[in-house]
């Protein structure tokens, strides 16, 4: 975990990290500002049906809202947030990369987002600010 008040750098070096990692080691890297929903809905149309349905499940592990991933329209901030992660799952990273990863994401979705980088079998990097998640992930 990388932590510490605004404007000490910790971005910069998060980015830095982030571009020492080798291009074969697969990884999933996910920025503080949200991508836009038509571009992350279409990466999941794309899907292949076992794939969706693998997505569909972590998307639900994060307290995604189904019905309205199943309409295809409305994701809010923080489905955009949970979708672009179980998209990135879907491809079986070894390292994932968050800056801020609980922006836009609510209580209980934080909960689980936390749960979840518990279970993960890989290595895990995070920049972020939330005392809720860093309690979550030391198991406090």
């Amino acid at each position: 975990m990388i932590t510490g008040a605004n404007g000490t750098g910790k971005t910069t070096l998060f980015n830095a990290l982030a571009a020492t990692l080798p291009a074969q080691v697969p990884s999933v890297m996910i920025g503080q500002d949200v991508a836009q929903a038509n571009a992350v809905l279409e990466q999941f149309a794309q899907l292949t049906g076992a794939e969706r349905q693998e997505a569909m499940a972590y998307f639900a592990a994060q307290n995604g809202n189904m019905r309205t991933l199943s309409e295809g329209a409305g994701l809010s901030a923080g489905e955009v947030r949970k979708l672009v992660l179980a998209l990135g799952l879907v491809r079986r990273p070894q390292v994932l990369l968050f800056d801020e990863a609980t922006n836009h994401l609510d209580l209980s979705s934080k909960q689980a987002l936390a749960q979840m980088l518990r279970e993960y079998p890989g290595a895990f990097v995070l920049v972020t600010h939330d005392e809720l998640l860093i309690d979550r992930l030391r198991g406090i």
